[in-house]
């Protein structure tokens, strides 16, 4: 029986998906990853794959549509 109370695992996405929900390409996500960290993009690294969080990049998305700005 699963604890209802426990924290929900954060799901990751890796970077062609990141760079779909951003809607830009995966070299500009790579070009831009330190300005997007700075913005709250989460990276976390599982091995040598580079994945981000999704809420994040949820996060992300919702903050540049609020302020009216743009990602990068």
């Amino acid at each position: 029986m699963s604890n209802p109370n426990a924290p929900r695992a954060e799901r990751l996405l890796d970077t062609e998906t990141t760079a779909f929900r951003l809607g830009i390409h995966k070299r500009t996500l790579f070009r831009h990853r330190h300005e997007l960290i700075a913005k709250g993009l989460k990276r976390v690294r599982v091995g040598q794959k580079v994945c981000f969080t999704e809420s994040s990049v949820t996060q992300l998305i919702h903050r540049a549509v609020e302020r009216d700005e743009p990602l990068y």
